[in-house]
């Protein structure tokens, strides 16, 4: 993830830069694109950022676990230990809520599909 994520970032704008030179509609085309293509890389480096800090922990309880005596992470002896361990677990649990929140905050087109999900699946009329 570390080494694609700046790769895929790079062609979204050079992607980017292609189309505005090959487009000639309006400035506000463009300008609307460009932004588009911002909240996109911002989404993905946000989601990694995310990911990296809320995986690293558990990560490293597991290399630590595999490196000791243990054999699990679930035989913990210690009250630190197991502090460490649940600490770690709940930092991974936080990483998969947060990237739903992202989602919903910084895409109006994911909200949109999650209301019509919700519509669909559930018979809301009406979702604020």
């Amino acid at each position: 993830m570390l080494t694609l994520t700046p790769v895929i970032v790079y062609r979204l704008y050079k992607q980017q830069a292609k189309k505005r030179n090959m487009r000639k509609g309006g400035a506000s085309t463009n300008d609307r694109a460009d932004k588009e293509t911002l909240k996109v890389s911002a989404m993905l480096v946000a989601v990694v950022v995310a990911y990296v800090v809320f995986i690293m922990p558990v990560t490293v309880v597991h290399l630590a676990t595999n490196s000791s005596k243990h054999q699990s992470i679930h035989e913990a002896e210690s009250i630190g230990y197991f502090v460490m361990i649940e600490a770690a677990q709940l930092l991974e649990l936080l990483n998969y809520s947060t990237n739903f929140i992202m989602y919903v905050v910084g895409s109006r087109q994911f909200r949109q599909n999650i209301v019509l999900l919700l519509k669909d699946c559930i018979g809301f009329e009406k979702i604020c």
